[in-house]
């Protein structure tokens, strides 16, 4: 009779090999073992990794826990702290820095920080700028982020704080803030009316002058104030003087768009009471995003001279053109300069 194979059940189905069976699970159980081994330290690499990063990144920052208590700290804040807080101290809560001021100078106290609110409301707060204070009484510019940390719950547990040294841009800022100032103390100064145009022809700056001939005219300052395009304040001009305007609007524009190099034009702008002359002149400036500078320049002195220099011209001409004498004009050394021959008598040099 034929005996049922040892690897067999009763049933006909093949009987399970328990060794291979416990070899599979010891297999199994090897692998987990190795994969958990591999996944720990592919752990502790990316611990490692982002430590590295938090330690040696330019932004500083640093973590506390839900009572404002500092836990950890990166290097940069160290440095623009000025000092090294004891982490997990009681007493170093909120920021590790030894005091921080608002920018107008007011002490911000650490517990009026905003990360008091962040690490009760859970809604995170960015680009807050404030002073720190170091040890040493030196103050640095920063500007802050604070972001709370929330677990799987949805409890905030703590907060994160990042912030950046803005020491440069603060003296680039004062830098340009100087030079505007100097730049408006220097236009202001000067008698003639200034306005500075960007590329379109928009006014972005006056003077004093530019300001108080308007006020003068019974003109409204935020018609011809920053803001106001003077293209079209040209354009829109009527009257006596249109033809001048529509010059000036040719020639303004022909500087901006790089056409002409200057542009100069005398013309009259009389008053009810009195009568008045400007120059005006258009020079381009020199950047990159282009623009010009107009400057009106008062001189009805000039002009006045010239009419009464003419004027004495003419009265003298029609005294020798209607003389009967020869009359001669000779210089310091008896040179003949010029001579008239009067109506009636023929002009003889001697001999």
């Amino acid at each position: 009779m034929r005996t049922r194979s040892n690897l067999e059940s009763a049933n006909g189905k093949p009987k399970p090999d328990n060794k291979k069976v416990e070899h599979d699970f010891l297999a199994v159980g090897i692998g987990a073992s190795a994969g958990g081994k591999r996944a720990g330290e592919l752990l502790r690499g990316t611990e490692k990794h982002f430590r590295t990063l938090f330690e040696l990144g330019p932004v500083a920052m640093f973590s506390c826990d839900l009572a404002g208590v500092v836990q950890d700290y990166n290097r940069r804040a160290a440095e623009i702290w000025g000092r090294e807080p004891k982490r997990g101290d009681p007493s170093e809560k909120y920021c590790g820095s030894f005091n921080l001021y608002h920018p107008d100078g007011r002490l911000l106290p650490h517990d009026e920080s905003p990360i008091v609110e962040v690490l009760r409301a859970g809604v995170a707060v960015g680009g807050v700028e404030v002073f720190i204070e170091r040890p040493d009484g030196t103050r640095v510019p920063v500007i802050v982020n604070f972001e709370p940390l929330i677990d799987e719950h949805g409890a905030v547990t703590g907060a994160i704080t990042s912030f950046l040294d803005i020491t440069e841009r603060k003296h680039a800022e004062e830098t340009l803030r100087a030079s505007e100032e100097l730049n408006t103390a220097i236009i202001s100064s000067l008698s003639a009316q200034i306005a500075v145009l960007d590329g379109d022809g928009n006014i972005t700056a006056v003077n004093q002058a530019w300001r108080e001939f308007a006020k003068e005219n019974n003109g409204k300052v935020d018609r011809t104030g920053i803001g106001i395009n003077y293209l079209q304040i040209c354009r829109n001009s009527a009257g006596r003087f249109a033809e001048n305007a529509s010059e000036a609007m040719t020639g303004i524009a022909a500087v901006l768009t790089g056409k002409l190099p200057f542009f100069s034009l005398e013309y009259p702008c009389h008053s009810p009471n009195v009568r008045r002359w400007f120059l005006l002149n258009v020079t381009p400036l020199r950047n990159e995003r282009g623009g010009g500078v107009v400057s009106h320049q008062n001189i009805t002195e000039r002009k006045r001279a010239e009419e009464e220099l003419r004027e004495s011209e003419e009265f003298k001409r029609s005294i020798i053109d209607s003389s009967p004498d020869c009359i001669k004009v000779l210089d310091l050394d008896g040179n003949l300069l010029s001579m008239e021959a009067g109506q009636e008598l023929l002009c003889i040099d001697d001999i």
